[in-house]
Parts: structure tokens; sequence; C-alpha cells
């Protein structure tokens, strides 16, 4: 990937498993997903990643949330 075009728009969908034994309620398999822009810097994509956050966690249902920035 490092010859493809910058910047790089990338996202992952998979299941994992915890390296635990079970506990109730906490199942060992699980699924993760992310997204991945690669190749700036600028606040404009900051932005497009956080906006894509958002939507996702609002068309999950989700309304009472808060986006806070850690540096």
């Amino acid at each position: 990937m490092s010859s493809a075009p910058k910047p790089l728009k990338l996202y992952y969908v998979g299941n994992c498993f915890r390296y635990e034994n079970p506990q109730s309620g906490r199942y060992r398999e699980f699924f993760q997903l992310g997204a991945e822009l690669v190749g700036t810097k600028t606040p404009e994509t900051d932005a497009e990643v956080i906006a894509l956050a958002v939507n996702c966690l609002r068309n999950a249902g989700l309304e009472n949330f808060v986006v806070r920035w850690a540096t």
C-alpha cells in the first residue's frame, strides 16, 4: 500500500477472540470494526473520520452521546 495514491481510506470488519477465560455476559468472540484515513494530516480529514463515527453511531440508533477530543 505504500505505493498507492494518498490519501487512503480503509475500513475493516472482523470477528476477534479474547485471550481469557469466559466471564458472565462477556463472550470470547466479539466483532470489531474500524476505519482509517492515511496519508494526510489536515483538520478536514480529521473531521471526515469524526463525522463517519457520528453517522455510524446515529445509524445504530444511538442519540445521546458526546464526541470528545483527546490529545
